[in-house]
């Protein structure tokens, strides 16, 4: 009977403070490869954490939408700018899957084409 959130996120959160507390508390012990290893799988679980918690609200927002008959227009607003700020707070290949998503406006809806114009201005410029 426990929800969705409780069941998914309490074991990301578990790991992710304890991979945190394990490169706070002894960073001494640790070799410097390590410690590198260990801060790696932190970050990869809180980001996994936060795509996982951004998706479950936009999923959650277009069935709201649904069942209580809300605009689906406003919802896409909504969820592509939930994307827009996912994509840019992870960056990398994040910003690469926004810009594939801002080229393919005919597929997805107008607002997350529009919303995903930003990823351009956030790519590396390469230098050939």
């Amino acid at each position: 009977s426990e929800s969705f959130f409780s069941q998914v996120f309490y074991p990301l959160r578990f790991y992710a403070i304890a991979g945190g507390l394990l490169f706070v508390v002894s960073p001494y012990e640790m070799s410097r490869k390590f410690r590198e290893n260990a801060r790696f799988a932190y970050e990869t679980a809180l980001r996994a954490g936060y795509t996982l918690r951004v998706f479950s609200t936009i999923y959650i927002d277009y069935r709201a939408s649904s069942l209580f008959g809300l605009s689906l227009d406003q919802a896409h607003v909504r969820c592509a700018s939930r994307l827009q700020k996912l994509f840019l707070d992870n960056g990398g290949l994040y910003i690469k899957i926004g810009q594939i998503i801002g080229e393919l406006g005919y597929v997805f809806p107008k607002p997350y084409a529009k919303a995903m114009d930003v990823m351009y201005d956030q790519a590396c410029m390469s230098s050939v």
